[in-house]
């Protein structure tokens, strides 16, 4: 990992002592691959039902469960039954908001965009965090099984 300067200079490098996977290690992982093992996983259960393109809308909790007002992408309402309801639904989260569960620690104001580029040579082998408060950036390059797989 290097730290880059507003102007590119690097004044800190910090390096991975092995590579016992075949590339450095790092304290990363690649979201669809993680969620593609989860959502595999979920298989194992009978009771699990995976629904995607829908949108809470509402929810209210009973004694046992947890009822969910759902829309779909094409604007259809569903109501679904639960045990369970998990505020695991990101940084925005709308269940904790509606639940009142406070967002704990801080966020940077900025706003910040993610762009995969195929060839990037600038973070091939390393992760370049540039420090400069008016726009910061960070360049990190893909697994190249990732790459390989045109996964993005």
């Amino acid at each position: 990992m290097r730290f880059l300067t507003p102007k590119g200079r690097c004044f800190a490098d910090i390096q991975p002592m092995t590579d016992e996977f075949g590339w450095p290690r790092r304290n990363a992982f690649i979201q669809p691959q993680v969620d593609a093992v989860m959502l595999e996983g979920l298989s194992r259960f009978p009771n699990v039902r995976c629904l995607f393109s829908r949108e809470l809308e509402a929810f209210s909790q009973q004694n046992d469960e947890v009822t969910l007002h759902l829309k779909t992408a094409e604007g259809q309402r569903e109501t679904v039954k639960a045990q369970w309801l998990v505020a695991c639904d990101g940084g925005a989260s709308f269940v904790r908001r509606t639940l009142n569960v406070p967002f704990e620690g801080k966020t940077a104001p900025n706003q910040w965009i993610v762009v995969d580029i195929a060839n990037d040579p600038l973070s091939t082998p390393h992760i370049y965090l540039c420090c400069d408060p008016v726009r910061p950036y960070v360049s990190a390059a893909l697994l190249m099984r990732y790459v390989a797989l045109n996964l993005w």
